[in-house]
């Protein structure tokens, strides 16, 4: 089995004191998953004050931390529009990066996506596709020469029912297409 860790998504310290937000909880909850079987890590920069953040220096600080204590595990980011709403600032930040994530995760339903893929894809980082309905599946079928390393089927459905239904509705239009990347 192969099993990606998220360390502490968008959830912060008021949600349960133990979600490690610095670098160094960072680095040391990457420590304990890889020990109980994880195999790749994602997580989502925070800077100093608590908040998700795309800068490069929080995006390098963040990464360098989890690499000296973990060597050699792929560690990925998410791009999420919500953690920088404007496009065009979000692009900039993503070009300025010069600690490089393994692969990042990218929300194909969110505004400006093929802008984001396109500026890492030519940084060299590697893509997880973000599905979150049938829609997303239906779109990612028209990227063409993409090199997706994951596909991430995320349904944002409450009950569990809804959810399965939705993941359901996802493999339909995808069926047998991309069948080199794995799901996740």
């Amino acid at each position: 089995m192969w099993l990606q860790a998220c360390l502490n998504g968008s959830r912060t310290s008021s949600e349960h004191s133990a979600v490690p937000l610095t670098p160094a909880a960072l680095a040391d909850d990457a420590r304990r998953v890889l020990a109980a079987g994880a195999v790749s890590l994602h997580v989502h920069s925070v800077d100093e004050t608590g908040v998700e953040s795309l800068a490069s220096d929080v995006v390098g600080v963040t990464l360098k931390a989890i690499r000296e204590a973990c060597p050699g595990v792929a560690v990925g980011i998410s791009t999420a529009a919500y953690i920088e709403p404007d496009l065009s600032r979000r692009l900039t930040l993503i070009d300025t990066w010069t600690v490089l994530p393994d692969f990042v995760s990218v929300n194909l339903s969110e505004p400006g996506i093929e802008e984001v893929i396109a500026v890492l894809v030519r940084k060299n980082v590697g893509l997880e596709a973000g599905i979150w309905t049938a829609a997303d599946a239906r779109f990612l079928l028209t990227l063409a020469n993409i090199p997706w390393l994951r596909l991430l089927l995320e349904p944002w459905e409450n009950d569990p029912e809804w959810a399965n239904m939705m993941v359901d509705a996802i493999e339909v239009v995808l069926s047998d297409a991309l069948p080199q990347e794995p799901r996740l």
